[in-house]
């Protein structure tokens, strides 16, 4: 089980309709310069798609997983006491790449309550270039 972990909300009821209408939010420039250079040394150093253990690090789970604005986002959608991220992804890659088919990332969940959340975080600008997540508004209410 994952651990939990319990801090302020952020957002304000207007912010959380907007959420539940569009089915994302967008936080920018809420994680420090310094941690996101950190991140992308790490991950440069351990050039895996799963780098799970930079979960191990304080540094990353105080900048980034326990980010005030982000983690208080997290805490205004899913309430007190949500579970902490287990796993993560790295999708960094060398383009030109093909582009990928509209899909539903793995772990989606469907239903009447929000009860699960998937939270990206760019450590590095994201140019069209380089393909970035591009995210189909209101597509969360397709079963």
């Amino acid at each position: 089980m994952a651990a939990t972990y319990e801090c302020e909300p952020t957002l304000s009821d207007t912010q959380v309709l907007e959420f539940c209408k569009r089915g994302y939010l967008v936080l920018e420039g809420v994680v420090e310069e310094d941690i996101n250079s950190r991140t992308i040394k790490f991950l440069d150093s351990r050039p895996s798609s799963e780098p799970t253990e930079i979960l191990q690090e304080t540094w990353f789970l105080e900048g980034v997983i326990e980010n005030p604005a982000a983690a208080g986002a997290v805490r205004s959608l899913l309430g007190k006491g949500f579970g902490l991220p287990i796993l993560v992804s790295n999708h960094r890659a060398v383009c030109p790449q093909p582009a990928q088919e509209w899909h539903v990332d793995g772990g989606s969940k469907y239903g009447p309550e929000l009860q699960y959340l998937q939270v990206f975080y760019y450590p590095e600008e994201c140019t069209r270039e380089l393909g970035p997540t591009e995210v189909l508004p209101g597509s969360h209410h397709f079963h």
